[in-house]
């Protein structure tokens, strides 16, 4: 191989290294909130609301 090549592989490398360890050195601790039991029960457990129950149901105001 010639010089050159040699010198580009190098830098490739070098450079894929140090952002590797840039990455690890990036990585922070998120702090998630805890969930109320009703937010439990839709996002977890799939729940929604009863049929026919909702806000929206007899709605009768006139649309745009």
């Amino acid at each position: 191989m010639t010089n050159f090549i040699k010198t580009i592989l190098l830098l490739i490398v070098a450079i894929t290294f140090s952002n590797c360890t840039m990455a690890q050195e990036e990585k922070k601790e998120v702090k998630l909130n805890t969930l109320t039991e009703e937010e439990k029960r839709v996002i977890i457990n799939k729940g929604t609301e009863w049929a026919f129950t909702g806000e929206y149901t007899n709605h009768k105001a006139k649309g745009f």
